[in-house]
């Protein structure tokens, strides 16, 4: 993912790259109380959010959640729940 800072928006610009899928999403990032929510089209056209929460240094939760309606409604399309492994001494 590349990403970069926008002061004039407060907010991240940031694009997610899958070369084996030839997919490019783009998506605006913010803080949302304890959240980080990544917001942009995927490779339908339909709202996408990334939504990471529950986060500590050594775990997080994403999901994505996807409308077809323009926002009104939101589905769980992924979930995954990330631990950090300790690298082996």
């Amino acid at each position: 993912m590349v990403r970069f800072y926008d002061p004039n928006i407060e907010a991240w610009h940031c694009v997610w790259i899958a070369p084996l899928s030839r997919v490019v999403q783009t998506f605006t990032a913010r803080r949302a109380g304890d959240e980080i929510i990544l917001e942009g089209k995927n490779a339908d056209g339909f709202l996408e959010r990334w939504i990471f929460s529950e986060i500590t240094p050594n775990s997080f939760n994403w999901r994505a959640v996807e409308s077809r309606d323009q926002g009104q409604t939101w589905h769980l399309d992924q979930r995954i729940w990330a631990v950090r492994i300790s690298p082996e001494k």
